[in-house]
């Protein structure tokens, strides 16, 4: 789906949520493997349209933590594995 929709060739991907529980959320992946309480990611946000050409503030911040937790818990569970 990356490659046909974006260009992007992905190496390997990682499975996450296998040391927190199968449906944990970014809230409590973060919490629980990182100790970064307080995250918020409204739900409401996260369902809005994406496809628009500009985002909004609320999606840009949304997205930004989207990627600096995940990026977090990529490292860590890389750790993990060594």
């Amino acid at each position: 789906m990356l490659r046909a929709h974006y260009g992007l060739d992905v190496a390997t991907t990682l499975q996450l949520r296998g040391g927190v529980g199968g449906n944990a959320s970014m809230e409590e992946m973060a919490a629980r493997l990182l100790g970064i309480r307080g995250v918020k990611k409204s739900r409401k946000v996260g369902t809005t349209k994406w496809d628009r050409e500009t985002l909004s503030k609320k999606q840009v911040r949304y997205v930004c933590l989207d990627a600096f937790l995940s990026r977090r818990l990529g490292v860590h569970a890389r750790r993990s594995e060594q």
